[in-house]
């Protein structure tokens, strides 16, 4: 029973570490239907719901979301 444990406690401890290093990674920019309030060219993309930015040339300014298609200046 001393082995069976072994092996499964580094089962686990492998799958512990994949899930840390997928958590660890960045979120990858969605594409929102909103305009950016500043420029009015490029549409927002969304990273995270207090992390949303213009990625238009000339920009750049970051966003919070207060509803589902609103957004304010951070």
């Amino acid at each position: 029973m001393g082995k069976m444990k072994e092996i499964y406690m580094q089962m686990l401890e492998k799958q512990l570490n994949n899930y840390e290093t997928l958590l660890s990674m960045p979120p990858e920019p969605v594409e929102t239907d909103i305009l950016c309030p500043n420029c009015n060219k490029g549409k927002l993309q969304f990273i995270a719901v207090n992390d949303i930015v213009c990625y238009e040339s000339g920009c750049g300014h970051t966003f919070v979301l207060v509803d589902a298609e609103t957004v304010k200046f951070k």
